[in-house]
C-alpha cells in the first residue's frame, strides 16, 4: 500500500507538472497571436500613412501627418528608479515605457475602407442639402448613430490606465484600479508603491476624415428648430451642432479656455469639474460623439480682432491638409495665459493634452539607502521634464472616460462607449524608440557594452568623461528614445540626485564645454541636446525645439512644460497672419493673441530677406521649425504583454520605414 501510494503521488505530480507545461505553453501562444495581431496591424496602418517620415523644413505640407511623442519613461526607468538596493531581481524591471503616443493620417487599401460612427442628423443635413429642403427627421432619431466609411482616417495609439469609475467623477484625482494592495496610482497625487498603475491598456482611435459633412444648410438663420431639435448655423465649413430641450450642445466644444461653471444655464460641465481646465478637456465630449477627425475653428470674427486665432466653441471636420497643422489634430491643446508660465498676450504653440506624468518620477530618497530616487522638486537647478503636460492622454479624451459633462441625449454617445476603442490589456510597454545614426553604446571597463537605452549608460559615460579612459569598444546607430539625452526617466537622468539635463552634479568635477568625450557620446541627432553642457538651458538643448514650442522657460528659466516629439509638422505658420514669436525674457515660441501689429510676422513667407539673413525667405526668418529636423530611417514601435495569471512576458516589435 506505501509504494502504491507513493506511486499516485508520483503519478499526480507527472500529472500536475504536463498540466502546468500545457497551460504555459497555451499562454505563450496566446501572448504571441495577441502579439502578433497588434504589431501586424501598426505595421500594416503605418505603411499606409499619406506622408513620409520627412520634416517640413519649408516646403509645402504634405497631406496629413505623422507624430510620436516620447514621454519621459523610458524602458530603463523601472530599474533606475526602483530596484531596491542588494536585490539579485528587481521586479519592477519588467515594466518598461508606458507613456509614447504615436498617430498619423492613412489612405485605406482597396475597398476595406475605415469605418466609425456619427449621429443621424448629420447624413440627413447632407442629404437634404442636395435638394435645398430642411431635414424631417424628430429628435428621438436624430442623434442615433449611424455607420460611415472613408477612405482616410486619423489614426492614434496610445496607453491609459484603467481608472476606478468613482474617481473620475469631477473634481477627483484620477486613481487606477488597484490590484496588488498598495496604494493606488494617481495622476495628480500620492502614487502607488512602485509609482506605476496596476493595470494599463493600448487604445487605438480611427477618426474618419470627412470634410464633405461640414455644412450650411440654414443659411441666413442664426438658429432654427426643426420638430424640436435646434440647430445652429455655424460658420461656413463647420459642423453644424444641435441641442434638445435646452441641454448641452452636441458636437460644441466648450468655452476656451474656461468652461460655463454647472449648474449655470447653458453649463456644459458636471458640478464640480474644474471649469479653468476646459482647454484641456474642451473636446472631450465632442470626441465621443462622433468618430470624426475633428478641430476647432479659431477666431476670425472682424468684431473681436483683439481674440483673434483663438479657438472657439465651434467644430468642424478636417481634411488631410487641414490635419497637417497641429493645432487641428486629436488630443492637442493650446495653453493660455497664466498656465505654466505662459505670460499674458500669448498662448502655447499646440501641445498633447496629457495628464501629469507618472508618480515614479516623484519618488524620495529611500530611507537606509546611498541611492537617491528623482527629485521631487527643482530646487537642485531647472529639471527639464515638469510633471504637467507629460503623463497619459488627459482621461476626458478616452472613450467612455468622459464623467466631466453632463450625460448627452443618449448613452451610447457617453459611458456606453467604454472599451470601445481598447485594442488589448495587461500592457507592460508600448515602447517607441527611433533610429539615431549617431548614438554611442560604449563598452565598459568592466566588459559591459552599453548603449543608450539601458540603465547603466549615464555610469559609464560618467566614468570615461571623469577619469578619461579609452572606450573599450564603440558602436555608432541605435533605436533610441527620443531627446534620450535630457529625459526625466532615461538611461541618462543616473541614480542620483540632479538636474537631468546636466552630467555633473555639485560634487563632481566641473566637466568643460569642450570636453570631447561629453559632446562624442550625447550630441546626436534625436538626443535633443546641442551642446553640452552649457549655462542656460536654451544653449543646451536643440533650437529646434524651442521653435517648435515644444518646450518653453519663462524669464525665470523655470521650465513650463516639454514635450520631445517628431512631427512632420507644417510651414503654414510662416504664412497664417499670425505672429508666433518668443515672449520677452522667455524661451520658446508661442502664439500671439490678436491680429499681429507692425511688419515683423511671417517674414518667412514675404519673398525678402533682413539684413542680418543671407537670402529671402531664409530658415533664419521662420517663425517655428520641426521639433527635430532631421528624417529618421526608421522608427521601432514595441509591445510588451504579461499573463497576469503565470506572470509569463512576451514582446514584440516592428520597424517603420522611412519610404523617402
Amino acid at each position: 500500500m506505501a509504494v502504491t501510494l507513493l506511486m499516485m503521488l508520483a503519478l499526480a505530480k507527472s500529472f500536475g507538472f504536463i498540466g502546468e507545461q500545457v497551460r504555459d505553453s497555451r499562454i505563450q501562444v496566446d501572448l504571441s497571436s495577441e502579439l502578433r495581431d497588434i504589431t501586424t496591424r501598426i505595421s500594416d496602418e503605418t505603411s499606409r500613412c499619406t506622408v513620409a517620415l520627412t520634416p517640413n523644413n519649408g516646403w509645402h505640407d504634405q497631406g496629413g501627418y505623422f507624430l510620436y511623442h516620447e514621454g519621459p519613461l523610458t524602458d530603463a526607468t523601472a530599474t533606475i528608479m526602483r530596484a531596491s538596493d542588494g536585490d539579485t531581481i528587481a521586479p519592477d524591471s519588467r515594466l518598461g515605457d508606458i507613456d509614447d503616443f504615436l498617430a498619423f493620417t492613412a489612405v485605406a487599401s482597396g475597398d476595406n475602407w475605415f469605418t466609425g460612427k456619427v449621429p443621424r442628423y448629420l447624413l440627413e443635413l447632407k442629404e437634404q442639402q442636395a435638394h435645398g429642403t430642411l431635414p424631417t427627421f424628430d429628435a428621438t432619431s436624430a442623434f442615433d448613430p449611424v455607420v460611415i466609411r472613408s477612405r482616410f482616417a486619423e489614426i492614434i495609439y496610445f496607453i491609459s490606465p484603467e481608472y476606478e469609475r468613482a474617481s473620475l467623477a469631477p473634481g477627483n484625482v484620477p486613481l487606477s484600479i488597484d490590484v496588488d494592495g498598495d496604494t493606488n496610482f494617481a495622476t495628480g497625487g500620492a502614487g502607488s508603491e512602485n509609482g506605476y498603475p496596476d493595470r494599463l491598456r493600448i487604445h487605438r482611435r480611427v477618426l474618419l476624415i470627412r470634410p464633405d459633412l461640414n455644412q450650411s444648410v440654414l443659411t441666413g438663420a442664426t438658429t432654427q428648430t426643426i420638430n424640436g431639435v435646434d440647430f445652429t448655423n455655424m460658420r461656413r465649413g463647420s459642423l453644424p451642432q444641435a441641442s434638445v430641450g435646452g441641454g448641452p450642445a452636441f458636437l460644441r466644444a466648450d468655452a476656451w479656455p474656461t468652461a460655463v461653471a454647472a449648474p449655470a444655464a447653458g453649463a456644459t460641465v458636471n458640478a464640480g469639474a474644474i471649469v479653468a481646465d476646459a482647454w484641456l478637456y474642451g473636446m472631450g465630449a465632442v470626441h465621443h460623439q462622433c468618430d470624426l477627425s475633428l478641430r476647432r475653428v479659431l477666431n476670425t470674427d472682424p468684431a473681436a480682432p483683439a481674440a483673434h486665432g483663438l479657438p472657439t466653441q465651434n467644430v468642424a471636420a478636417n481634411s488631410l491638409t487641414d490635419l497637417s497643422l497641429p493645432h487641428n489634430r486629436f488630443g492637442h491643446v493650446r495653453v493660455p495665459a497664466g498656465v505654466a508660465g505662459i505670460p499674458a498676450g500669448f498662448t502655447s504653440m499646440p501641445l498633447l493634452g496629457l495628464e501629469r506624468s507618472a508618480t515614479v518620477l516623484d519618488a524620495v530618497t529611500i530611507p537606509g539607502s546611498t541611492r537617491l530616487a528623482p527629485p521631487g522638486a527643482p530646487s537642485a537647478g531647472p529639471v527639464v521634464t515638469p510633471r504637467i503636460l507629460s503623463g497619459f492622454l488627459r482621461h476626458e479624451l478616452v472613450l467612455g472616460n468622459d464623467l466631466t459633462h453632463i450625460p448627452n441625449q443618449s448613452d451610447v454617445w457617453g459611458e456606453g462607449r467604454l472599451s470601445e476603442d481598447v485594442l488589448t490589456n495587461n500592457v507592460l510597454a508600448f515602447d517607441i524608440r527611433i533610429f539615431d545614426p549617431d548614438a554611442v553604446a560604449i563598452g565598459s571597463s568592466t566588459g559591459l557594452f552599453v548603449g543608450p537605452s539601458d540603465a547603466g549608460y549615464r555610469e559609464v559615460i560618467r566614468e570615461i568623461v571623469l577619469t578619461s579612459p579609452t572606450p573599450l569598444l564603440t558602436s555608432r546607430g541605435q533605436y533610441v528614445d527620443l531627446a534620450y539625452g535630457v529625459l526625466a526617466g532615461g538611461s541618462v537622468r543616473g541614480w542620483q540626485e540632479r538636474p537631468i539635463h546636466r552630467l555633473s552634479t555639485a560634487n563632481d568635477p566641473v566637466i568643460p564645454v569642450a570636453n570631447l568625450n561629453a559632446q562624442t557620446f550625447l550630441v546626436s541627432p534625436f538626443s535633443g541636446i546641442e551642446i553640452f553642457p552649457g549655462p542656460p538651458i536654451q544653449f543646451q538643448l536643440k533650437p529646434s525645439l524651442f521653435r517648435s514650442g515644444k518646450i518653453f522657460a519663462n524669464n525665470a528659466g523655470q521650465v513650463g512644460f516639454f514635450q520631445p516629439t517628431f512631427d512632420t509638422y507644417t510651414s503654414h505658420y510662416e504664412r497664417d497672419g499670425f505672429w508666433q514669436r518668443v515672449p520677452a525674457g522667455c524661451a520658446g515660441t508661442c502664439w500671439t493673441v490678436g491680429e499681429p501689429t507692425g511688419a515683423l510676422y511671417d517674414l518667412a513667407a514675404d519673398g525678402l530677406g533682413t539684413a542680418i539673413e543671407f537670402g529671402a525667405d531664409s530658415v533664419g526668418e521662420r517663425e517655428t521649425l520641426p521639433p527635430f529636423q532631421s528624417r529618421p530611417e526608421s522608427i521601432r514601435v514595441t509591445v510588451r504583454l504579461e499573463n497576469p495569471g503565470n506572470r509569463q512576458l512576451r514582446q514584440s516589435s516592428v520597424i517603420l520605414r522611412s519610404t523617402q
